[in-house]
């Protein structure tokens, strides 16, 4: 590679230029440059490579190939943009009032990755705090990434243990470890099929098929198990009846289909299981295992219930772009096959309109896939989010995003 850009420190364009044409694309400009100064000190033994945001898409062999060059100091950045370009609506405020006033128990934040799900999650739970005083919230997270702490910015790290948001009497926050779950019930389940198959070997029955396959199967637990182990967290949760709302920021799209798509692979996948277990269960008590496998196999027929219940809804997020819009597509589909309800569709990160040459680039590109959008989902309500000068972080700037849809 060549040496470092210089002229591609800035994302969105020079910075004089910025300074004194857009106040969105100075402000986050600023707002990158703690974290660019972080990045060069973490990692200044590696040679960094600072790449800018560019006003479309990219995506073809053209802008591939334009990437690529600047990529590897070949060329300098530079925006071309052109010099008119068309009118557009401004953004209205508060489209999803109404939905505070719907009879729900949950709520699931779903989408691919980067689209603002946990931002999402985070402004409805307190649009709902601040409408239902009267009523607690409890937002979760089935998320790898645990983003919870860092959105609300919390003094007290939230965890595995239900944590109060501060500045709400009627609002709590928990993140669910679903891997470290999983991984529980794996160790318990094996210890289990340990101990029975002993008995039968120490009797000198020839039983190491069975036991082999059954530690295969433990093995290979389903994909998404993880996933639903986390929820029946959730569940237990709800035999509590302390909460009124469940606000669910879910998985990335990839990891939310296999976990929607799990329930009836895990029946049969304990099917399989318990098919072995019937053999031996005349001759020995299997009351641990047995027992846990069981509310298991209940716990899935729950999640199903509550996927498509009538007190459900699913937001599905996006942004306004090629891949983001492809990956909605696919999530939809899975949706209507397993009747998950959702009627509204939140395309976030819409660049507001400005006198910005770069933004208004950047949203006539996006006008594009809204336009798509509104044309492929008619019985769908369509929600646009702006794009915000700083980083959606901390209660302050999340009310900002709540008013912004829910008014």
């Amino acid at each position: 590679m060549g040496e470092e850009n210089k002229s591609s420190s800035y994302p969105f364009a020079k910075a004089r230029e910025i300074e004194e044409k857009c106040p969105l694309c100075f402000s986050r400009m600023k707002g990158q440059e703690s974290y660019l100064k972080m990045i060069d000190e973490k990692f200044k033994d590696y040679q960094i490579l600072k790449m800018p945001l560019f006003p479309t898409e990219i995506r073809g062999q053209d802008s591939l190939n334009e990437y690529a060059k600047i990529l590897f100091g070949e060329k300098k950045f530079e925006i071309a943009v052109p010099k008119i370009l068309p009118k557009f609506p401004e953004i209205p405020e508060g489209k999803m009032a109404e939905f505070l006033e719907k009879n729900l128990n949950f709520i699931i934040c779903g989408g691919k990755g980067g689209v603002g799900k946990t931002s999402l999650a985070a402004a409805m739970a307190i649009a709902l705090a601040k409408k239902h005083k009267d009523k607690k919230i409890l937002i979760t997270t089935t998320d790898p990434a645990h983003a919870l702490s860092n959105i609300f910015d919390q003094d007290i790290p939230i965890g595995g243990g239900i944590v109060p948001i501060k500045g709400f009497d009627n609002l709590d926050a928990i993140e669910i470890d679903a891997q470290k779950m999983q991984q529980k019930f794996n160790d318990e389940s094996r210890q289990d099929i340990q101990e029975i198959f002993e008995r039968f070997i120490g009797g000198g029955m020839d039983v190491v098929f069975d036991r082999k396959v059954m530690e295969e199967l433990m093995n290979l637990s389903p994909p998404g198990l993880d996933e639903l182990m986390a929820l029946r967290k959730v569940i237990e949760l709800t035999k509590e009846g302390k909460y009124s709302f469940y606000v669910l920021d879910s998985a990335a799209s990839g990891h939310l289909l296999r976990f929607l798509e799990t329930p009836a692979i895990v029946r049969d996948w304990l099917k399989s299981i318990f098919q072995i277990l019937l053999k031996y269960g005349g001759v020995i008590k299997l009351d641990k295992l047995k027992v846990r496998l069981l509310d298991l196999s209940k716990d899935v027929k729950r999640v199903q219930e509550i996927l498509s219940s009538q007190t459900t809804q699913f937001l599905m997020l996006s942004i306004a772009e090629e891949m983001g819009i492809r990956q909605m597509g696919d999530l939809g589909q899975s949706l209507e096959k397993l009747n998950v309800f959702y009627h509204y569709i939140i395309l976030n990160m819409i660049l507001p309109v400005s006198s910005c040459r770069f933004c208004l680039t950047k949203r006539e590109g996006q006008e594009k896939y809204i336009l798509k959008v509104k044309k492929e989902y008619p019985k769908k309500e369509i929600v646009l989010v702006p794009l915000f000068p700083h980083d959606i972080r901390g209660i302050e700037s999340l009310q900002e995003l709540s008013k912004s849809i829910f008014g």
